[in-house]
């Protein structure tokens, strides 16, 4: 018996809802809402305005010109003046390196350099390094090297310089944005 009672209540209470009836207050509210009697799914665009072409137009240029007059902060202080750092970069990678040599030199291959000022480009051809020698733009050498991660110690991202290595050799380091790399050629008496 006691069941048949829960039963009873709970299926009063959630019938409810359907014996309610709908106010006046409920339905003028339903039509000022819509503006129109129908649901929402008869017509889903009710009680929006329609805006015309001139009218987006109008709205488009009063936003461009809001956009155009907010400005960039400026910064205090000439700091930040010219810090563009692709700029930076690109004046970096187009930095010629130049290398003095003070004694005649023959490459491993027998090619001779003689002494003089040297514009060296670093080559990497099938996994193979190689120096480039150029003197007034024309190639006087080409010298294979071994490629590094070591950077010698050098402030400067390009760099070529010659390091005493013995009586006979002379150790060229060279370094670039792309890769370093060292050679050992021999000096010429």
């Amino acid at each position: 018996m006691k069941r048949f009672l829960i039963f009873f209540i709970s299926l009063i209470l959630l019938a409810a809802p359907v014996f309610a009836r709908e106010d006046e207050s409920e339905k003028d509210y339903k039509s000022d809402v819509f503006n129109t009697g129908d649901s929402v799914f008869d017509n889903p665009f009710g009680g929006q305005k329609q805006y015309t072409d001139e009218d987006f137009q109008k709205a488009l240029e009063e936003k461009k010109a809001q956009i155009k007059k907010k400005k960039k902060k400026k910064v205090k202080g000439n700091a930040n003046a010219d810090t563009d750092a692709s700029q930076k970069i690109d004046e970096t990678a187009e930095k010629t390196i130049i290398l003095m040599l003070s004694n005649n030199l023959i490459n491993g291959d027998g090619t001779y350099i003689p002494i003089g000022h040297y514009k060296i480009v670093g080559v990497e051809d099938d996994d193979k390094v190689y120096l480039d020698f150029y003197q007034a733009h024309s190639k006087i050498a080409r010298v294979p090297a071994i490629k590094t991660r070591y950077d010698f110690d050098q402030p400067e991202i390009n760099f070529a310089k010659v390091i005493p290595y013995d009586d006979h050799k002379i150790k060229i380091i060279f370094g670039s944005l792309d890769f370093n790399a060292w050679t050992l050629l021999r000096v010429v008496n």
